[in-house]
């Protein structure tokens, strides 16, 4: 079995990832990369101005 672990930051703090901050040791701005991913799997027909890192990814998360 395998597991892939993916870590987001913001990019509002500088600075070591990893810090002395509990409960996970990261910096403040890690945030939560499950919309993100999930968008990614209804990406497929989108055009490229769709895929700029700036997109909003809930915009595609409810697509049927």
């Amino acid at each position: 079995m395998s597991m892939l672990h993916f870590e987001m930051f913001a990019g509002t703090e500088l600075g070591a990832l990893s810090t002395d901050t509990l409960p996970f040791r990261r910096r403040g701005d890690l945030i939560d990369p499950t919309p993100y991913l999930d968008a990614a799997l209804l990406l497929k027909g989108a055009t490229q101005g769709e895929i700029r890192g700036d997109a909003d990814p809930t915009r595609f998360a409810n697509v049927a």
